[in-house]
Parts: structure tokens; sequence; C-alpha cells
């Protein structure tokens, strides 16, 4: 990959990109790197072991949290300053945070186990305990400055990261239900309330966020010292009738071989992507279209696409530190 267009070059540990994809937030160690797509411009704010990063709607703020912490910062992008530092619950880890409308989503998971549940599962004939915490969800109005608390199912073992379709969030969670994991659907909407999701409405593994195109992956099996993995080997796209529309392959009986980094980009003029990754190539399906690929040097780490500003943020890795590249989308696959 010719590293020499790139629109911006910086380091960091990971990036994340705002729902309205004007901002882009680079991670690092001990600071944060704000940019602004449309001015190019970049600020960077002094914050150490930041885990959670998120921008509302609007553009207007920048929230945070750190490791360990049930704390949430507020920055105020306009002005390029702190405003105030909430602490929502001090025994609680901030897990994920989300925008949602002109407000926030924020997850929280219990610092302590509640409790563990024995001979639940055996690996290799030794003896395994899964603990179980206490979440909270919490939704917080950024205009009256208030949190409001929704409930969630009781015995609840895991929440996943939400899946955004369509401006609202589900949240995938296992559930304990007679000694067994069972893993059900919660969809949280416009006035903060959770209801169960029907499961046939996720028979899919991947979701356009406008939930017109689906993706379904199948994986093959293989070993390593007696020890069992699964490699993603076909990635079929179908449309909301579900015709199938698009299928890709790997024949290759190398295992290291996978697809990675599956992801749709957000509908823009009429335009849906699909793209992924694989031995060092990167892909991209327009629906309907051919398919576009390019190579890069460096392991990659993460990929996203903006439809509507035209880039792609890169982030790569060697054994030096990670890298984060920008190109216009246009130019980087030759459309």
């Amino acid at each position: 990959m010719n590293m020499e267009n790139e629109i911006l070059k910086i380091k960091s540990d990971y990036e994340y990109v705002s729902q309205s994809e004007n901002y882009i937030v680079f991670v690092s160690n001990t600071f944060i790197n704000v940019y602004h797509v449309l001015t190019n411009k970049t600020h960077r704010i002094n914050k150490v072991h930041v885990k959670n990063v998120c921008i509302d709607a609007n553009d207007n703020y920048l929230f945070l949290s750190m490791f360990e912490s049930g704390c949430l910062s507020i920055y105020d992008l306009k002005e390029g300053t702190f405003l105030k530092k909430k602490t929502i619950l001090r025994n609680y880890e901030i897990e994920n945070i989300s925008p949602m409308n002109d407000d926030i989503v924020i997850l929280l998971r219990n610092k302590k186990e509640k409790g563990k549940i024995k001979d639940f599962y055996k690996f290799k004939n030794d003896l395994k305990e899964l603990y179980l915490f206490d979440y909270i969800l919490c939704n917080y109005q950024i205009k009256t400055d208030k949190f409001i608390y929704i409930d969630l199912p009781t015995n609840i073992f895991l929440i996943e990261h939400p899946i955004e379709i369509k401006h609202q969030y589900i949240y995938p969670m296992q559930i304990i239900n007679h000694n067994d994991l069972k893993t059900v659907y919660y969809i949280l909407n416009q006035h903060n309330r959770l209801s169960l999701l029907d499961d046939d409405l996720l028979k899919y593994d991947l979701y356009s966020y406008d939930f017109n195109y689906f993706v379904r992956k199948e994986y093959k099996p293989f070993k390593i010292e007696d020890i069992e993995y699964k490699v993603l080997y076909k990635i079929t796209l179908y449309d909301s009738f579900q015709n199938e529309l698009f299928f890709i392959e790997n024949n290759q009986d190398d295992f290291s071989a996978t697809f990675e980094i599956c992801e749709f980009t957000r509908a823009y003029d009429n335009k849906n992507i699909l793209y992924f990754y694989m031995n060092s190539t990167i892909y991209l399906y327009e629906i309907n279209k051919e398919l576009n690929s390019r190579q890069i040097d460096n392991t990659l780490i993460s990929v996203y696409i903006s439809l509507k500003n035209d880039y792609i943020v890169l982030r790569t890795s060697n054994r030096q530190c990670s890298m984060a590249y920008m190109y216009n989308v246009s130019q980087f696959f030759d459309l």
C-alpha cells in the first residue's frame, strides 16, 4: 500500500467514529486526538487510560470514561474544554457509551462479582467457574443533566456490545436459564424502554444500519494440538426478501487465512457497501455492483468507511506501535 497519499497519519491504540461521521477520536495511552473531518483540524486532549469514547448525535460533546471507573467526563467540542465529571456509581465500571437521539446510553457493570456458578462447564477435565455481575443500563439526558435508569432482566451473565439498527440499539444478553446459558436479544427504543426481541429478526450474523441487507457467515473447524478452532471461510449477502445477492468463499486449506472485520458502511445517497478483510487485502462490495480490493503492507486491526464524507480509516500494527491512516475512499479503491 502506498502510504504517501494519506490525509492523516497518527499513532493510535484505537479509534472511534461518531454517528455523524464528522469526528474521529484517536485514543493513545496518555492522550486522545479529536479530528474533525470537514475542517481537517485536530486538537489534542491529555487524558490517560481512556476506555470508552462517544460523541453525541449533534456533535456538541465528547463523553469518555476510564478503565475501572464509573465516572463520566464531558468535553465541549466547540469550546475545547472539559465541562464536568459526573460519578454515576462508584462500585461500577462503564462498559459502553452509545449516542441515542439527543442523549447517550450508558452500560455499567459492578466491579465485584455477586456470585459464581459451579460445575457449569468443563474444559480438559478441569473445573471452571463462571462469575455473575450486576449490570445497570441508564440514559443520560444532556439537556436536563439527569440519569434515567432502565430496568434489566434478572440472571444476566453477560451483556455484549449493542447492535445499532435504525437509531435503536439491540443488546445481546446471555441469561442463566435452568443452569444453562441462553442468548436473548433486547431492543432499547427511543422511549428508554427495553423489550424482548423476536429471535427470528436476528437469524443472520450481520445487519446493515438501515436493516435492508443481511450477512450470513459460515465457519470451518480445525484443530491445533487438540484444541478446536473455527475460521470464517464464507460470507453471503442477502436482501430483505432473503434473496442472495453476493457471496465470497475462501477455498484455501491454510486455516490461518480467514475473513475478518466484516462490516457494513452507513447507507448514503442510496448506497450500501459491505467491506471485509483477508490475507492483507481489503475487499469492498457495493450492493449489486463489482467487487473492489486493495492490498496493504501491515497487519490490519480495524477499518471504518464513510460514504458520506468519502474517507476510509485503517488502523494497522507492527512490532513497534499501532498507527491509524486516513484516505479518500474513491482514491483508495480507484472507484
